[in-house]
């Protein structure tokens, strides 16, 4: 019996793409890693001692982490306790955020679960240890303090030493040592959040989301549709859908930006509305998620179940330099099997900064934002562009970085029989008849789609 089950597994693992059967090798490797160093959650707790479980695992698994955030919270509490806590990691040197923090802040102000305060916002202002801090955290508490809002600001130096190259994810993500380890500052931040619950002994659990600090506002919806989606109480975690845009640059002003925003956001959620579908097969469900398609367009935010979190291991105190998102959605899967949702009713705008540095060095659409790295220095934030460097002219765009990074899979039983339908589904909403597109082929089974105006 065990055998013929055996076989049956083997038999459904061949039917997903070699980057999902790698990615889900890799999850399975962090899996065993989380047990060993006793991270893991204990099942069958209720949520409340699922948390408090959690708590007593982190500290005893990484004593440091426990203590900075036993510093972070201590003697803090809630103007009320929120419905949801909003956790966004910001960088605190070189006055890189200082301006960003600010506008995000005065944009969530509009949300009126911010406003009543149902919504509490919970912010990581980090830097190196050593480094000279901005005034970043002094900004952030002026604007909480102005608008009235339901929030905390926590300040902390972060030892260089956290980063790694080291690890079962070392060979996706950590080329080099990572002075900002992404992973670590959002289980920081995910600790505090239950710390602050436990200590003030509030009987509810709140939802987390995962954000960052250049929130640009709503282009649909807001929080309280967000935590609607948590009625099904198998829900889990919800990735929601993002979308560019900043007062400085008008992604609308240069079509190259335009489309390939356009691309960023709908393409992926086409396919990944489909693990919405309860009549989805197994197997295109393991598809989706351990496949390239999920993650791409942006993964933040991410809103969760409090114990969820806990239940996992949180991010498992990584000290790794991108796509920690990528892992949160995948271990998530693995660790509470259709727990995992998507949606398109709620649509959060965040700064094209990064997308437009993209499209001016490479003349590659925003898709391939992410060849502009993340770090501690990170130069997009510091770059200027000029209006004139976006103008996109005669120039092809081509989407090959696109499914280099994000490769659709040629055919995916039950939501297409050709890659090109999904894309071509997007231009049609566009006036299809404005662009040329063409397909070519790059070594043996690679296809990309050329996009230009007609």
């Amino acid at each position: 019996m065990e055998k013929n089950i055996r076989i049956e597994e083997i038999q459904k693992e061949t039917l997903l793409t070699k980057e999902a059967r790698e990615n889900r090798r890799l999850i399975d490797a962090e899996i065993v890693r989380r047990k060993e160093i006793g991270l893991l959650g204990t099942e069958n707790l209720s949520p409340s001692n699922r948390v408090l479980d959690y708590l007593d695992r982190v500290e005893n698994t990484d004593n440091f982490v426990y203590e900075i955030t036993e510093g972070l919270v201590k003697d803090r509490e809630w103007k009320i306790e929120p419905k949801m806590v909003l956790t966004i990691p910001v960088v605190g040197i070189g006055g890189q955020e200082e301006e960003a923090i600010v506008n995000t802040l005065i944009n969530l102000f509009d949300d009126p679960m911010v406003k009543t305060g149902e919504v509490g916002i919970l912010i990581l202002v980090n830097r190196p240890a050593g480094s000279v801090a901005d005034e970043t955290n002094i900004l952030a508490e002026g604007a909480i303090d102005a608008l009235g809002l339901n929030g905390m600001v926590m300040d902390a130096d972060i030892p260089k030493d956290l980063g790694t190259t080291d690890g079962p994810f070392a060979n996706e993500m950590a080329l080099i040592s990572n002075e900002a380890p992404i992973g670590i500052l959002r289980d920081i931040l995910n600790i505090s959040a239950m710390k602050l619950w436990k200590q003030n002994k509030s009987s509810q659990l709140p939802i987390l989301l995962q954000m960052d600090g250049d929130f640009e506002g709503f282009a649909i919806g807001g929080f309280n549709e967000l935590l609607g989606e948590f009625n099904d109480s198998k829900t889990k975690l919800v990735q929601c859908t993002s979308d560019w845009d900043s007062k400085e640059f008008r992604t609308e002003n240069d079509w190259g930006l335009w489309i390939g925003s356009e691309l960023m956001r709908e393409l992926p959620q086409i396919i990944k509305n489909q693990i919405n579908n309860a009549n989805l097969s197994i197997e295109v469900r393991n598809q989706l998620i351990f496949g390239e398609a999920i993650q791409r367009g942006i993964q933040v935010p991410q809103a969760e179940r409090m114990e969820s979190v806990a239940g996992k291991g949180g991010y498992g105190l990584q000290r790794l330099k991108e796509d920690e998102l990528d892992q949160n959605i995948r271990i998530s899967e693995r660790v509470a099997p259709g727990g995992v949702r998507t949606s398109n009713e709620v649509i959060f705008k965040w700064s094209n900064r990064r997308a437009v540095r993209s499209w001016i060095d490479l003349r590659q659409p925003p898709i391939s934002q992410w060849v502009n790295g993340f770090a501690v220095d990170d130069l997009v934030r510091g770059k200027t562009p000029k209006e004139k460097d976006l103008d996109s002219g005669d120039i092809e765009l081509a989407i090959n970085r696109t499914l280099a990074r994000f490769p659709i899979p040629k055919k995916l039983n039950g939501v297409y029989d050709n890659y090109q339908l999904p894309i071509l589904e997007v231009l049609e909403r566009y006036e299809l008849e404005r662009f040329n597109v063409s397909e070519e082929k790059k070594g043996e089974d690679l296809f990309y789609l050329q996009i230009k105006l007609a």
